[in-house]
């Protein structure tokens, strides 16, 4: 014979542990996403710093690089200046011939033009002087007398969590998900 109240104890037994595991994946994924707030707060060494400055130095003398590298491939293959600055004999020749110092095409925004009448461009500079910029701020760092944070962490631990943290993320998220569906499929709000 059927047991109405027992299917329906077991149909309310069941939506209870589902509501249940909803809600224990939300905290772990709160607790996680709290986690990862702290440490992307959290204070670095200066070491780490120091690697901070520098890879901001290498990205703005690269980007200056890579712009400039185009330029001038387009200047030698005779697509900009009218051509009239593509790589052949006859440029050297009029370079040579030439009774004032004038760079090359886009090379002029290195000093503000044939008649330096703009300021030396940051991103230049920064292209130019890479070495010496990353040596002075190393040692700018280093001249300070107490690191702000002594008991920073290496940013590598930090990160290394971090990458962690949202792995797991990801896959308490899509546990949740199913177990969302699952139960939407059983008209259960959870």
């Amino acid at each position: 014979m059927f047991d109405i109240k027992k299917t329906f104890d077991e149909m309310t037994k069941g939506a209870q542990q589902l509501r249940a595991s909803a809600s224990n994946l939300r905290s772990r994924i709160a607790a996680l996403d709290s986690e990862r707030t702290t440490l992307r707060a959290a204070p670095i060494t200066a070491s780490d710093y120091v690697e901070l400055i520098h890879a901001d130095i290498d990205r703005v003398a690269n980007r200056v690089r890579d712009q400039l590298a185009m330029q001038i491939e387009r200047l030698a293959e005779g697509c900009d200046d009218h051509g009239h600055q593509q790589a052949r004999v006859s440029l050297a020749l009029t370079l040579k011939a030439r009774d004032r110092p004038v760079l090359l095409g886009h090379l002029r925004s290195l000093n503000g033009g044939d008649f330096d009448t703009q300021e030396f461009r940051q991103d230049m500079a920064t292209f130019f002087m890479r070495d010496e910029l990353k040596a002075a701020a190393t040692e700018a760092v280093e001249a300070i007398k107490q690191w702000p944070f002594p008991d920073a962490q290496p940013m590598a631990k930090s990160l290394a969590r971090i990458r962690a943290i949202d792995t797991e993320v990801s896959r308490l998220s899509a546990e949740l998900e199913a177990l969302e569906q699952h139960a939407a499929e059983l008209n259960l709000s959870i």
